[in-house]
């Protein structure tokens, strides 16, 4: 079942938005700690995720995620809201950064383990083949039948990464004239992505205002766990300082 969080507390919000094949449990600490601190959270479900099955993600593409953030921001701005931050993790900070590059009236964006650079090292394949097979036991198929769709489904990965870099690549040449508040956090034990795509990121982002949190002991999803502790105060911190 799909859940959106939206809990108002403040005239600044923030939008946060999840990683692929996730949901919006990857914020749940990071949220209750930004409502304690008086911002409106809003944060939403991607189409394709937080469903029984998990062959519903191919019905979608990047260009349904971005229309999914747009259409955050817009009920965001429905609500009557002006000060915006937006923040997303590996997916989500993808979306995030072309919400940026598309609107020039946010108060910050930021990224959390997100391969916003094409980089060759990043390969997804071997969690996300764990991650489909258990959801197709979880419908009851048998542990043969799950590992057929789950190989049958590596194709279909293959396109959807295709089309990211596609995407990517349209998008990089915009980051060099961004203005404005970014936060960039990854972990260096990420295995996901190569971790060097943050620090590419915050070399192409020439004319922003930059704080780049680099978390020795963080893996891929650095908004849990211990790591997600100090992930979570150096975002109040950072968006404390906004002014």
């Amino acid at each position: 079942m799909t859940k959106t969080v939206y809990q108002q507390h403040g005239q600044h919000a923030v939008i946060l938005l999840h990683a692929y094949t996730s949901t919006p449990d990857d914020f749940t600490g990071l949220a209750r700690e930004l409502t304690k601190q008086g911002y409106t959270i809003y944060v939403p479900t991607l189409s394709g995720h937080g469903t029984d099955d998990p062959a519903d993600i191919f019905k979608y593409d990047i260009e349904d995620w971005l229309e999914d953030g747009r259409e955050a921001l817009n009920f965001i701005r429905s609500e009557g809201y002006e000060r915006i931050s937006i923040f997303g993790l590996s997916l989500g900070g993808i979306v995030t950064t072309a919400l940026a590059m598309e609107n020039d009236d946010f108060a910050s964006f930021g990224t959390f383990s997100s391969p916003v650079m094409i980089n060759d090292h990043d390969d997804i394949s071997g969690q996300f083949k764990q991650w489909f097979k258990a959801g197709k036991v979880e419908l009851c198929y048998s542990q043969q039948e799950a590992e057929q769709e789950a190989a049958q489904a590596m194709d279909k990965l293959k396109q959807v990464m295709q089309h990211l870099n596609e995407f990517k690549a349209d998008l990089i040449p915009a980051y060099k004239n961004y203005v404005g508040n970014v936060f960039v956090g990854q972990g260096a034990q990420d295995q996901l992505i190569d971790p060097k795509h943050a620090r590419q990121f915050v070399d192409e982002l020439q004319q922003a205002t930059v704080t780049f949190k680099w978390y020795e002991d963080g893996g891929h999803v650095i908004t849990i766990g211990s790591v997600g502790r100090k992930l979570r105060d150096d975002v109040k911190e950072f968006l404390n300082n906004l002014g």
